[in-house]
């Protein structure tokens, strides 16, 4: 019966997709504010913070002692086991969410239980006498059978985390000015919030002017204390008071404690127009212990019965040549999202700057280059403080808060490989929590992405019965699977026909969104990057620069925009100028450009010759590279290749001109926002890590710039190039590994003369060090070879751009299972 509803919803009609009748595009954007943040950074805030919420103003720990006392568990063979409560708040602790992990099956990062003489060795459930292990709500401890029940004096803990957040919560040891102490984003388990942390007692007020239909509106409650004691919270107090011409005209009292948020709403409409005075005061309810009260999204914005809504459907790993929209035909995989794109503008040409989530995404929802991420200011920041409430919904690791991609949003969700079902239900509650207030969602859908986990009435839709000797559906699997395998056209084919009906999937509950935020939304659909099908004999992304990674879809549906078709080459670097300017905002960004006067046919000589900058790969040698009036050039370690993209757009036929670099290298420049250089590229070679190995870089004039080549997995993070007594120096310790190669800027007119650049080796027998001089046919890739390719280096002259910003890092340790799961980590 579910199946064949199932079936019925997927072929359901899509009329409702369609605008009225009547509905005409206007290119003329409303261009006026939504409100006005109540952030801790507005110049005329005043604010007034407790120094402590400890009891009798205690400084934090620097271990942490047992609160409770133990209690009998239950046996396990030879071992009793004991427990007593947490003594850290439980959204410090790994938990499902930030794992495939069951709870308490590793120890987190730096949680250490010591014990009267030694550390205690973890072990999960503590079911070894002499070990420890935890779960949602104890901590676990293991004896053997009939000792003495353990003591809470008997232990105490460290974990550098909990003691971190302690103290970055009570102002006295925050080390922060009060404005930076109060504004800030919290993270509750796997949602993160942004707002401002008003310890009772404490007070912030604003003056501000009073919009027509103004509303104030924010959600309160107490924080978890980091550090569980006897002492907790009896739950704190919110108090709002407005002040019109110096009289308080209003006041209003909410109740607050850890159990939930508590929505707090005001009608300012009768001060339209009018300056007042805005306090918010935070008293305790009794004791001030632990009292950590938050205000999420504190704002004043202007009320309407029609406001203004964007959503940002972003799917990762989605190919715009599997849709139907951009003229796929072998299976029906978005109707969905096809009729709605009849309405909307399709682009054509829309390209990433990276083969892989992370840095493509600092791009889109920056306008900037992903270097510039910790720089520059984000959409969603940009919407906030013109009042539009943020949130987004995403199901990636690399999206989630450790790599800072929460930064700027009012509310966001992390759940790692959530459904699009799940996803687009969390949506539209945001929609009907915020029916008077302009709104910006992002949901992030995975499904296109392994491990393809689309519901089982869709898993043979396309793809028909799995092939016998398809041993695993895994990224390693299927790199590994053998050019001569008996049924490798099979397994592709049910590859590929497996990545569609995860499509479909998506699509299906897609619909649900797009009905519901209607046609006066402005909704646009793109992704982070492809995904190769063994086109240039691999799979998966990440590895390569090939269009079938770095052609991504970019489908804008708006109010504003007339529907049609644009073929000039754009990026995502466009999205965010885009959508402020949709949203009838400045554009201003450091780099991308809006795309509304493309979507009306105002092309310009600067958008149509404009070059589109790409690099950092994930996988492989690093490199980088640019897409230039139809050509495509790029470097990839030190081999260079060159496509003419309107004669072969499938990229099987490399061009062959050795001097393509240096023409290309001043494209490359403008579209990266950097400048490109002729380096010396050192590549280190290291078979065998146990071996203490260092490389000793040295020159005559003296070596200014020397930097690593892009690591964007962590593997050589500890064994950076480091400056030393007039060379530089890679060392490299047993079991660490040095990067894969090093650059560097040659203090020399002509890059090609190498003479006097030196390279030794210390630690293995390669023979004497050499120079380039010494090397013949110095013309000849490489330039010149030291060692052997298994201890050694070899130099060769390349174009690259300088190191600027910060590099994205792809690798935090306490996702390792994600990343794991996701066949990021080998």
């Amino acid at each position: 019966m579910w199946y064949w509803l199932a079936l019925w919803a997927c072929n359901a009609p899509l009329k409702t997709l369609d605008p009225p009748a009547d509905h005409r595009p206007s290119r003329g954007v409303p261009n006026h504010a939504a409100g006005e943040a109540l952030d801790a950074s507005a110049s005329e805030v005043r604010l007034n913070l407790p120094p402590s919420s400890h009891a009798e103003g205690q400084s934090t720990p620097d271990v942490i002692a047992l609160a409770h006392p133990f209690s009998w568990h239950k046996k396990k063979g030879d071992t009793d086991i004991y427990r007593t409560p947490l003594p850290v708040a439980l959204h410090l602790m790994p938990s499902p969410e930030r794992g495939t992990h069951h709870i308490g099956s590793q120890a987190p990062i730096g949680f250490e239980l010591h014990g009267v003489e030694s550390q205690v060795p973890f072990h999960r459930n503590a079911s070894q006498a002499g070990t420890w292990g935890f779960d949602r709500d104890y901590l676990y401890v293991g004896v053997s059978r009939g000792a003495q029940a353990p003591e809470p004096v008997d232990f105490f803990v460290r974990y550098p985390r909990a003691t971190a957040e302690d103290a970055s919560m009570n102002y006295v040891s925050a080390d922060l000015p009060p404005r930076s102490f109060a504004q800030r984003t919290v993270t509750i388990g796997t949602s993160s919030h942004r707002g401002l942390l008003l310890p009772a007692p404490s007070r912030a007020s604003w003056v501000l002017d009073v919009p027509a239909q103004g509303r104030l509106g924010f959600r309160a409650r107490v924080l978890p204390a980091p550090i569980v004691s006897l002492d907790v919270t009896d739950g704190a107090e919110v108090k709002v008071t407005v002040t019109a011409e110096g009289v308080e005209e209003y006041s209003g009292t909410w109740a607050v404690d850890q159990d939930g948020w508590v929505s707090v709403s005001v009608d300012l409409d009768r001060y339209s127009g009018q300056q007042v005075s805005l306090t918010v005061d935070s008293d305790p309810a009794g004791s001030s212990v632990h009292d950590y009260v938050f205000l999420e999204d504190p704002v004043v914005f202007a009320s309407s019965e029609t406001p203004r809504r964007v959503a940002l459907i972003f799917v990762d790993t989605l190919r715009p040549d599997h849709l139907g929209m951009y003229g796929y035909a072998e299976r029906p995989t978005s109707p969905a999202l096809d009729r709605w794109s009849e309405h909307a503008v399709v682009f054509e040409e829309a390209r990433s700057v990276a083969p892989w989530t992370l840095p493509s995404a600092r791009a889109a929802l920056s306008g900037a280059q992903p270097e510039w991420w910790f720089e520059e200011r984000t959409l969603a920041e940009r919407l906030g403080e013109s009042g539009w409430r943020t949130e987004a919904f995403v199901t990636n690791a690399f999206l989630s808060q450790p790599f800072d991609m929460h930064r700027g949003w009012d509310r966001y969700r992390y759940t790692h490989l959530a459904s699009t079902r799940e996803v687009v239900d969390a949506a539209m509650e945001a929609l009907e929590d915020q029916q008077d207030r302009d709104l910006l969602l992002m949901l992030h859908l995975m499904e296109p992405h392994l491990p393809y986990e689309e519901p089982w009435s869709y898993r043979w839709r396309f793809a028909g019965r799995r092939p016998a000797s398809l041993r695993s559906l895994t990224r390693h699997w299927l790199l590994e699977m053998s050019p001569d395998h008996e049924d490798r056209q099979a397994i592709e084919d049910y590859v590929r026909a497996r990545y569609d009906a995860n499509i479909r999937a998506m699509d299906d509950q897609i619909f649900r969104l797009l009905n519901a935020m209607g046609p006066d939304a402005t909704v646009v659909l793109f992704s982070d990057h492809g995904e190769e099908f063994w086109e240039h004999d691999s799979f998966e992304h990440g590895h390569s620069f090939y269009d079938e990674l770095l052609r991504v879809p970019l489908v804008i549906r708006s109010p504003h925009l007339p529907a049609g078709r644009v073929h000039t080459p754009v990026s995502l670097l466009d999205l965010t100028p885009t959508v402020l300017d949709l949203a009838g905002l400045p554009s201003g960004v450091r780099q991308g450009r809006s795309l509304v006067p493309l979507a009306w046919g105002d092309s310009s000589d600067e958008m149509e010759g404009r070059p589109h900058g790409f690099g950092r790969p994930l996988y492989g040698p690093d490199g980088w590279g640019v897409v230039d009036e139809g050509r495509k050039w790029y470097r990839r370690g030190r081999t260079e290749s060159w496509f003419d993209l309107a004669l072969d757009p499938e990229e099987l036929k490399e061009l062959a001109d050795p001097d393509q670099g240096a023409q290309y290298a001043s494209r490359m420049a403008e579209a990266l926002d950097r400048p490109v250089v002729q380096a010396w590229r050192i590549k280190l070679y290291a078979k065998g890590d146990q071996k203490a190995v260092s490389w000793h870089v040295s020159h005559p004039s003296g070596l200014e710039r020397v930097w690593p080549s892009y690591d964007p997995r962590g593997r050589a993070s500890g064994t950076a190039p480091q400056r030393f007594e007039g060379e530089w120096r890679v060392e490299k310790g047993p079991g660490e590994q040095p990067p894969a190669a090093i650059y560097v800027l040659p203090p020399v007119d002509d890059p090609t003369e190498c003479a006097g650049l030196k390279i030794e080796l210390k630690g293995v027998d390669v023979g004497p060090h050499t120079t380039c001089s010494e090397m013949r046919g110095r013309h000849v890739e490489p330039m010149f070879m030291v060692g052997d390719s298994r201890w050694g280096a070899s130099v060769d002259l390349v174009w690259t751009p300088l190191p600027e910003g910060v590099a994205v890092e792809g690798y935090a340790e306490e996702l390792k299972s994600q990343l794991q799961e996701l066949g990021y980590m080998d």
